[in-house]
């Protein structure tokens, strides 16, 4: 239950009359501005703590997976360069060969026109 603010008011000015100014003050300084359901206990945060130790426990095994993916492409990326490399130096080969071809197809043209 949410006590307003009103509430604790009046509870404040009841606890100055019967035990005194300094004594209600203090009591009123020790209670939660806005219930004792919004403060957390040690095993509250012990909980927590758990929980973000194994969220943490889990980041880093997804980041070992990951830098293992990360290698794993990275030889992939390496081996689809080194073939488009291969198959341009084969094409660049071709290009020769069909270049010599024509040169050599043309001049029989040309010596027999």
């Amino acid at each position: 239950m949410t006590v307003s603010e009103s509430a604790r008011y009046e509870m404040h000015k009841e606890l100055r009359t019967r035990l005194g100014e300094p004594v209600a003050d203090t009591l009123m300084e020790h209670l939660p501005p806005s219930g004792w359901s919004d403060v957390a206990r040690t095993s509250d945060l012990q909980l927590v703590k758990g929980d973000l130790e194994h969220l943490r426990g889990d980041l880093n095994h997804l980041r070992g997976d990951l830098e293992l993916l990360r290698d794993d492409m990275n030889t992939r990326f390496s081996l689809v360069e080194k073939r488009i490399d291969s198959i341009v130096h084969g094409l660049w080969a071709a290009v020769g060969i069909f270049s010599g071809a024509f040169i050599a197809l043309f001049s029989l043209i040309a010596a027999k026109g």
